[in-house]
């Protein structure tokens, strides 16, 4: 059968329920680049003291949150997620060049969604950069997360409800953010409810399913619950402007590269995990 042509590639979008569903995501253009190098960031729910006192009473009776003594601020250092598209053939690739930046630039979009909740989720990049502990960003899997039901292993839907509740123990009373892997979120079934493009607990807890969020084994997987999330993606960039940027005339071959610096956080001092296994019984 002759080959005569090459239709266009399917149009690709972002799975459901990820990480700039429920985070509050902040777009930045080329003329705002001093968050890059690194930027300080406030908490809202840090450094509190809720207290309840009886009325013409000198002495308070109850404290219903403490979390004096937290950080109020924490050090956020972005990364640079980027994207290649090679071709093993510089034959009539220049007068495509335009086609296959703008193919890029889209698959920049979706790829730095998931390269933000692997690196939120695991931390790679800020423990490689970053040897010290006390210098790394906040990342979920981390030594500073409470582990619930003293780590041991429970049914899924068991875990979500202790998880569930030890962010509210942790919290002010606050929105939180409950994430969790794909498979995980499919096994929990009526117990998460879809409201448009958000995914919540039957309490009302917003779920981030995300792609990059990974299991531990075929029967176990984790679930981690936080504060209020904030992403910051910074403008897409051509690093290969020009023909002669992208081709190696040598080998034959053309290389695009896309790039853009991303960082995660969440507000508070929650961090909280739970172990779901999938064979426990419940």
């Amino acid at each position: 059968m002759a080959f005569t042509g090459v239709f266009a590639a399917t149009q690709i979008t972002e799975a459901p329920f990820g990480l700039s569903s429920a985070a509050t995501v902040i777009h930045h253009d080329t003329t705002d680049e001093h968050w890059v190098g690194g930027y300080g960031q406030e908490f809202a729910l840090c450094d509190l003291k809720v207290s309840g006192w009886g009325l013409c009473e000198a002495t308070s009776s109850a404290t219903f949150h403490d979390s004096t003594g937290s950080e109020r601020y924490t050090r956020v250092a972005p990364f640079a997620v980027v994207v290649e598209d090679g071709c093993d053939s510089t034959v009539g690739m220049a007068t495509m060049a335009d086609e296959r930046e703008s193919r890029l630039l889209r698959l920049l979009d979706i790829a730095s969604v998931k390269a933000a909740e692997t690196e939120l989720w695991d931390g790679a990049v800020t423990t490689d950069l970053e040897p010290v502990a006390a210098d790394r960003n906040r990342y979920l899997s981390d030594g500073n997360v409470t582990a619930v039901a003293g780590g041991a292993a429970l049914n899924p839907i068991r875990a979500l409800a202790v998880l569930e509740s030890a962010l509210d123990a942790c919290g002010l009373g606050n929105q939180g953010v409950i994430h969790m892997p794909r498979g995980l979120a499919t096994f929990l079934g009526g117990n998460l409810e879809r409201d448009g493009d958000n995914l919540y607990t039957i309490g009302g807890t917003l779920v981030v399913v995300g792609s990059g969020y990974t299991v531990v084994s075929a029967t176990q997987a984790k679930m981690y619950g936080t504060g209020p999330v904030t992403m910051h993606l910074g403008a897409p960039t051509m690093v290969t402007a020009n023909v002669a940027d992208y081709t190696d005339t040598e080998k034959n071959t053309l290389v695009l590269r896309a790039e853009r610096p991303v960082a995660v956080t969440w507000d508070g001092c929650c961090q909280v995990s739970a172990l779901a296994d999938y064979t426990v019984s419940i």
